[in-house]
């Protein structure tokens, strides 16, 4: 599924897999950016939880730049338990901010969100909400759970971050 597409003019690279696509190296550089940009913040179970269905990332030569990942889940909404992609672990190099490859991610990830997912979801942090909002996605207005295969976990820590995607056709009805 690996897919790769050039920019010759920027000489970035945005390449997307899953995690069997990408090799060693580009995941250590994947773990060694989010513990840049979120300041050692991200735990191993954090990690974990984004390493599974689809990555994104963003390369300029050797340097990688950008990463983002789409896990599949599910997500109760009034006992009903919704097919759901969720974006995790989307972290951009501090010197390549506000250079446009956030938001080249998150279309990436938007698409796939559209066409394989009753709903796309993602937890943002207080810096973040601003660009996901400003991307159109919706604060969460209903108690937000997650669907685990052990259990079903209430996100209370994030119950003010969560954010639906309005590209999914159930949004109008959360």
């Amino acid at each position: 599924m690996l897919t790769e597409n050039r920019d010759t003019s920027t000489g970035m690279v945005l390449r997307v897999g899953r995690l069997a696509d990408f090799g060693q190296k580009e995941l250590e550089s994947a773990r060694q950016l989010l513990d840049l940009v979120f300041d050692g913040t991200i735990s191993d179970a954090d990690w974990k939880q984004a390493l599974g269905g689809v990555h994104v990332l963003v390369w300029q030569e050797d340097l990688l730049v950008g990463h983002a990942s789409l896990t599949p889940g599910r997500l109760v909404y009034c006992g009903r338990a919704l097919g759901t992609g969720y974006v995790d672990a989307v972290a951009v190099h501090p010197d390549c901010q506000r250079r446009g490859i956030g938001g080249r991610m998150m279309e990436v990830l938007e698409e796939i969100i559209v066409r394989h997912f009753e709903l796309g979801a993602l937890a943002a942090s207080d810096a973040g909400a601003a660009f996901y909002e400003k991307r159109s996605w919706l604060r969460w207005r209903g108690a937000p759970s997650d669907l685990t295969p052990l259990a079903d976990r209430r996100l209370v820590d994030l119950e003010e971050g969560v954010f639906v995607f309005p590209g999914t056709r159930l949004v109008s009805e959360v």
